[in-house]
């Protein structure tokens, strides 16, 4: 009889006792699935819960961990079962990985930076709140030594507890696996290895292996990787060439006159040639009544020199208080001021660096405290003397003798003027390229641009235009602009990115190279290093970029002091305080010295490294700097599911806690140049990156197959000794179709039949994702281009899967490779099943349809005391107004008053219904109810009346409106009778009966042209508005015949420039007598008014009211073939081009200059003699008399005979003293006119326009023989 096996349910009490059947297996494999089947059948089912267990000795602890129901069986009658029964642990996967899991409120969505244990022993913590306990003893963890110690970040998104494990060994590139209570990070991988070999017909010899089957691997392999960091704490001018040019050379000083240099530049051995120093913590005496101002003077220095001085420090404080604790300050006005103080030439001069008065009132408060910033820069003059700091102050009257106050002063002050630095430069060309030398910068100690100076050693000179490197310069504290562009930039789905990059000298890593023999050296062998070994040929290069965030230039500090300060709450929508109080940690580390605000590059942030916080990120606030070391305050978040740091997780500098020394928290600090700290961080970072690449490399050689092995059932069962193998046994592959030499790997899975665990059971030999090539462990990038080359590219150390996942909180850029993670759906996309909000604008191209009503704004559902709007599934909208913009206007209506003061108000014939009675369907007499002795029935046969009423008063939302056609009237009974429109006739669709006590009132007449006219004023649309030919309810663009006021939106004004926000008049025709028109400010617009051909003695305006005409008028006239406009009312003056009372508009304007001859342009050698007038245009208007008698005109001829010596002496002869005509001769041709046979001769005149404007206009002539 087979073996039974009780499954007992989570009491222990047995549910089921089941033999072992055939098809009942045991399954393994690692990281992924640790389970058994039992398959048996029943005559009746049995209903399995989860929870349920076997504990078998033999085959081990299992659990229900998925619901299961078993299969009718059609041909029995009964049930067939295959139960699953998972490894004891495996029910982990119903638990999700929470942050702080004893809390309530739990996130499951968190990001955490820190070492493995740290994260496990956050997964120790979720076991322990579950209670959860390998037979009552807790579960632990082992690391192994193959497991780096770092700290990584992992993005923990909604995950459970065992993809929660699985992400953590993906991110330390490691396996995770359980036995009896302990949870193993590392390589799996034991004992000595065993051979499995699969033979063939030419070797049988020892074979245990029945068939082995390998399952390839469809990773590419890449042979050549082109590694980058992280893009943290990287400059812009990273990887970017600064190159001196020597563009002043003085013996062996040289200097590039484009990129000054700076002491600040230069890290090493500075020496000041001025340097004073001063430090000042004083308390001043105590006022009284007729003492109430104290004035103190700090000596700097008695004599010095003049130039600009380098201020360094961290301010003044000024400081005025009580003397007695538990008195407060009188009242009043508290004057501060502080100066530098210098004598020149006998005279005191004084340097205003700050000054601040506060008011305080009655008892407020005890101190007055001002701190002052110093400038950055102290000019002084040259022959200056007795320079000191001043502080003053004054504090308001005081009637109390008792009152004691008094003041103090605090500051440290340094003064520096003219330094020099060591430094070494390499010359890149010229006679020295190559060559390094030790240099000094600024040798003389000068100031200002003369300290712009590098000296060589002696002997050692350079030439203009030799290009040289400084060895020893921060490039951090150097202007971006001073480096030339980076050829090597890389841009990653489209976005440039400056990362972390190998040594400068290792542009890439390759799997391999060759000997000098041909022998291929595989990375990690000892000679692969060796300088004679050659690259592999670029044939065999298969590239690819990795990315490994994790690693990035580190600066990684200690927390030396720590202090907090409480602060309470405020609530988001009334400010007010909520009595909830909170801390605000500050921290200081005495590590980092003088960090300020110029070393940053984007927002300063730490990860802490140990402690409380180990892991977490937070952004940082730079309070202060100094010799002493650096004080942050964290900004606290909410990123890790509740405010952090608290009360409960905050940093903690070294302390004693419980008798054990507990050594204070470390960080890394990210957001900033570490170039500013130490040069040495960046290059040191590339060598740590150039190893991680290496072993990156090494370990994607690893062949990624996995081989099944079917093992010998006669080898298994071993003469009743059966033999067993566990996962991470090694295993010595031996076929000669797959390996030469065999392979070494380990088992990784199997699956054995429980009921005879010997019949061929099959083994999984290989490595898992974390060991092979790339394997999963890495998330593909999109796009990524390098060096003008684009490649597919992955991303290490990020624990992603081979579809990166963008969480919560990751800034990736979506692209097609990659996804949201569902709680980043959540917040990107709308639900389709819970509540959800929106916060951008949502467009539906094909409409919206809602069976639930729809609220706009804040809706509350009251008339009286409601706002926003409410539309609801029964036809009712409730608002504050609403406006139908073709057809209606429904108003603000009091329960039935159609014509009412607050909305609209109609001038035409109106009743009130006082009785209904139908006489046939769609057919009443409305009998009218008169209003007052004089009143009467008004209506007319044929008239289109309406009338409206609601619920709104009742707690109702319903409005319904009713058109009728009156077909009889009777004013003696004073009634009429109506037939109602059908719904397609009316506004809205929609058609309701007339109700008692509803307003009526006519709109129009079907036949009567007199009463197709109707008035009405409305104050929601904004207009008075009449409208004419109203033969039917539904109003036409025609209707409209007069609008006053805002304009509506008709098709006749689509063409015109209207703001339908401004008012306007519309009619069909307007009969006006006059008009004024003004612009926005109130001002009269002037019309340019055509007045035809200028006429002499004719009046003429400029801004100014026709007195003729009544129009605002500025006048334009034609003259001798332009158009101008008047600047002058009543000017009698001739338009022309030099008139200040015209301005020409159109028409020919350019100046022009031709000439006149009086003899003709053609002449003999020697017979030359003639007059040439240079004549002067506007347009085709001669102009030449009021050019030569415009006073200022300047003319001046010059000649180009080709003879430049003789053309500068010639001078030309003026005809009667009139400088436009010159008398030309054969001597006026130049001594090479024979030869030349052309002469050109130029006149150029300056004419005035105006007390500063002039016209420049020049013209040539050319004499050819």
């Amino acid at each position: 009889m087979a073996e039974l096996v009780d499954i007992k349910d989570i009491s222990g009490n047995i549910r089921l006792s089941t033999p072992i059947n055939e098809g009942s297996k045991r399954k393994f494999q690692l990281m992924s699935s640790d389970y058994i089947t039992l398959k048996f059948s029943l005559a009746e089912p049995v209903y399995f819960r989860l929870g349920d267990y076997i504990d078998d000795e033999n085959i081990g602890l299992f659990e229900l961990v998925d619901l299961y129901k078993p299969t009718y069986n059609t041909t029995t009658g009964g049930y067939d079962y295959e139960l699953k029964l998972d490894a004891y642990y495996w029910k982990w996967k119903n638990k999700k990985f929470f942050y702080t899991p004893e809390a309530t409120g739990r996130e499951s969505g968190w990001n955490l930076t820190a070492t493995l244990d740290v994260h496990l022993k956050v997964f120790l913590d979720n076991l322990k709140s579950l209670g959860y306990k390998y037979r009552a003893e807790d579960f632990v963890y082992e690391i192994d030594s193959t497991v780096e110690n770092s700290s990584k970040l992992v993005s923990y998104d909604n995950v459970n507890l065992i993809d929660a494990l699985t992400q953590m060994a993906e991110t330390w590139e490691c396996e995770w696996w359980i036995t009896d209570k302990t949870i193993h990070f590392g390589r799996c991988e034991y004992s000595s290895p065993v051979d499995f070999k699969a033979g063939d017909l030419t070797d049988t010899e020892n074979v245990n292996v029945n068939s082995m089957t390998r399952s390839d691997s469809q990773t590419t392999y890449a042979t050549r990787i082109y590694a980058f960091g992280s893009a943290r704490n990287i400059p812009s001018t990273y990887r970017k060439g600064l190159i001196f040019d020597v563009k002043q050379v003085n013996g062996r000083e040289i200097s590039d006159t484009a990129r000054p240099l700076d002491i600040k530049y230069f890290p090493n051995r500075v020496v000041h040639k001025e340097e004073y120093n001063v430090k000042v913590n004083i308390n001043g005496p105590v006022y009284t009544i007729n003492n109430r101002e104290w004035i103190y003077d700090e000596n700097v220095a008695q004599t010095l020199k003049g130039g600009t001085y380098k201020v360094m420090s961290n301010g003044i404080n000024l400081s005025t208080a009580s003397f007695i604790l538990a008195q407060e300050l009188p009242a009043g006005d508290y004057l501060f001021k502080a100066s530098c103080i210098y004598q020149l030439n006998g005279a005191q001069k004084e340097v205003v660096i700050d000054s601040k008065t506060i008011s305080i009132g009655e008892n407020q408060q005890k101190e007055v405290t001002v701190s002052f910033v110093f400038p950055k820069e102290l000019s002084i003059e040259n022959g200056a003397s007795d320079l000191r700091i001043r502080s003053y102050f004054h504090i308001p009257d005081f009637n109390n003798p008792g009152e004691m106050t008094s003041s103090s002063v605090k500051y440290d002050l340094e003064l520096i003027n003219g330094s020099s630095a060591d430094t070494s430069i390499t010359f890149l060309s010229g006679v020295n390229s190559g060559r390094t030398f030790a240099a000094i910068y600024n040798p003389e100690l000068f100031s200002g641009d003369d300290s712009n100076v590098i000296q060589l050693p002696s002997g050692v000179t350079a030439s203009f235009g030799d290009k040289y490197t400084i060895d020893n310069i921060i490039k951090g504290k150097v202007p971006d602009n001073y480096f030339s562009k980076d050829d090597k930039e890389m841009t990653l789905n489209g976005v440039v990115q400056k990362r972390l990059m190998l040594p400068e000298e290792v542009p890439y890593v390759d799997a391999y190279r060759y000997s000098p023999t041909g022998e291929r050296i595989n990375i990690g062998n000892e000679n692969y290093d060796d300088p004679a070994n050659v690259e592999m040929p670029e044939e065999e290069a298969i590239e690819e970029i990795v990315i490994f965030e994790d690693e990035y230039p580190k600066y990684i500090g200690s927390v030396s002091s720590i202090s907090h300060e409480e602060k309470e709450e405020e609530d988001e929508e009334t400010k007010e305080p909520t009595g909830n109080k909170y801390r605000i940690y500050t921290f200081k580390d005495n590590g980092l010295k003088n960090f300020t605000k110029d070393f940053l590059l984007e927002e300063l942030h730490l990860i802490f490294q140990t402690g409380k916080l180990a892991g977490l990120d937070f952004a940082l606030t730079l309070k202060e700097s100094d010799n002493t070391g650096t004080t942050f305050e964290i900004i606290r978040n909410e990123d890790y599911g509740r405010y952090l740091p608290d009360n409960v997780l905050f940093p903690q500098a070294a302390h004693t806690e419980n008798g054990k020394d507990i050594p204070a928290d470390t960080y890394i600090l990210h957001g900033f140049d570490t170039a500013y700290l130490s040069e040495q961080i960046l290059p040191d970072s590339e060598q740590t990156l150039l190893k991680k690449a290496k072993d990156y490399v090494k370990k994607s050689m690893i062949d990624p197959s996995t081989y099944d092995c079917e093992m010998d059932a006669d080898f298994i069962y071993n003469n009743g000794n059966i033999r067993t193998y566990e996962a991470g046994d090694k295993i010595n592959l031996i076929n000669r179709a797959y390996f030469p030499n065999g392979r070494q790997s380990r088992i990784i899975g199997f699956e054995w039949p429980l009921d005879i665990p010997y019949d061929h059971p099959i083994y999984t030999i290989g490595e898992t994702a974390a060991y092979s090539r790339i394997g999963e462990i890495e998330s593909k990038i999109d796009s990524l281009t390098y060096k003008g080359q684009t490649y597919s590219g992955s991303v290490v150390d990020g624990g992603g899967t081979s579809v990166y996942v963008i969480g919560v909180n990751d800034k990736s850029l979506p692209s097609d490779r990659n996804v949201f993670s569902a709680k980043r759906s959540m917040q990107e996309h709308i639900s389709k099943k819970k509540d959800d909000t929106a916060s951008g604008l949502i467009t539906f191209l094909k409409g919206l349809v809602s069976k639930g009503g729809i609220e706009v704004g804040d809706f509350i559902d009251s008339l009286i005391s409601g706002s926003g709007i409410g539309l609801f599934p029964d036809g009712r909208i409730q608002a504050s107004s609403l406006e139908l913009r073709n057809s209606l206007t429904v108003l603000e209506l009091i329960f039935n008053r159609l014509s009412a003061q607050e909305g609209d108000y109609s001038y035409s014939e109106s009743g009130l219904i006082e009785s209904i009675e139908e006489l046939s369907e769609g057919t009443y007499r409305l009998l009218l109810r008169k209003r007052h002795d004089t009143d009467f029935n008004a209506f007319a046969v044929n008239d289109i009346i309406y009338g409206s009423v609601n619920d709104l008063l009742a707690g109702g939302g319903s409005y319904r409106t009713s058109w009728m056609r009156v077909i009889e009237t009777n004013t003696t009974d004073n009634y009429i009778d109506v037939v109602m429109y059908p719904d397609s006739e009316v506004p809205g669709g929609k058609n309701y009966p007339p109700e008692e006590l509803m307003a009526i009132t006519r709109r129009g007449n079907t036949t009567d042209e007199n009463r197709q006219g109707y008035w009405y004023i409305s104050s929601y649309e904004k207009c008075i508005c009449m409208l004419d030919g109203v033969t039917k309810p539904i109003l036409e663009e025609s209707n409209y015949s007069i609008l006053i006021g805002k304009m509506k939106n008709l098709s006749i004004f689509d063409n015109l420039p209207i703001n339908y926000r401004q008012s306007y008049i519309y009619c069909r025709g307007l009969i006006r007598q006059d008009d004024i028109r003004v612009d926005v400010e109130g001002k009269p617009v002037y019309e340019l008014v055509d007045r035809g051909i200028w006429q002499e003695g004719e009046k003429y305006y400029f801004e100014a009211r026709n007195e003729v005409t009544g129009r605002n008028e500025i006048s334009t006239v034609y003259h001798r073939g332009s158009k101008w406009q008047c600047l002058k009312t009543g000017t009698l003056l001739e338009p022309k081009w030099n008139s200040t009372d015209w301005a020409f508009l159109e028409g020919n304007g350019e100046f022009s200059i031709d000439f006149e001859s009086s003899n003709g342009f053609s002449f003999f050698y020697g017979l030359i003699d003639t007059v040439i007038e240079a004549k002067f245009y506007h347009g085709t208007v001669d102009i030449t008399e009021d050019v030569m008698n415009t006073a200022g005109t300047q003319i001046t001829w010059s000649r180009d005979s080709g003879i430049p010596a003789e053309d500068n002496s010639w001078s030309p002869v003026f005809v009667d003293g009139q400088k436009n005509k010159v008398h030309l001769i054969s001597s006026d041709m130049g001594s090479e006119w024979l030869n030349a046979r052309s002469v050109t001769f130029r006149v150029e005149a300056i004419i005035p326009l105006g007390e500063e404007n002039y016209l420049r206009e020049s013209e040539e002539l050319q004499f050819n023989l």
